[in-house]
């Protein structure tokens, strides 16, 4: 049905957020997490737009005199989304931490407006770092 969005590359990463949504465990490179973010971004642009031309030029043109719970739906739309990709950008926020080798914690930055939103898109940013020397990790070191 939706098999045309695969071939969109940011959305086909978002999309792939989703198999992994409660997987905090694991790494996720730089490049993948921004490109999902994108995905995600480029889809809530989408949707937002879809409920934008139902609310203002498909109803009042099409239905004269309105429907107005189908406008509520469509101005719905959005958030439903984003509480619906809420727990996968989460998870993926987390494997980036990991990947950078920071805590999962540092998540708890997004409590503070403005300040801890703006350290944690710094710390999203930051490379990739092994915990040996020479070698590239998939995973951190379990702690007991």
């Amino acid at each position: 049905m939706l098999n045309f969005l695969k071939r969109i590359p940011l959305v086909r990463d978002y999309v792939m957020l989703f198999p992994d949504a409660l997987e905090f465990h694991e790494c996720m490179s730089r490049k993948a997490f921004w490109k999902a973010i994108g995905g995600f971004l480029l889809s809530y642009l989408v949707i937002s737009l879809f409920g934008i031309f139902i609310m203002y030029w498909y109803l009042p043109h099409v239905h004269p005199r309105g429907w107005r719970l189908l406008a509520d739906m469509a101005e719905f739309l959005p958030v439903l989304f984003c509480l619906f990709s809420f727990l996968p950008i989460l998870a993926a926020q987390a494997r980036r931490l990991l990947d950078a080798r920071l805590s999962r914690w540092w998540l708890l930055l997004t409590l503070i407006p403005y300040l801890g939103w703006f350290i944690l898109l710094v710390m999203l940013f930051l490379p990739r770092k092994s915990f040996e020397k020479g070698r590239e990790f998939s995973a951190p070191p379990r702690r007991y």
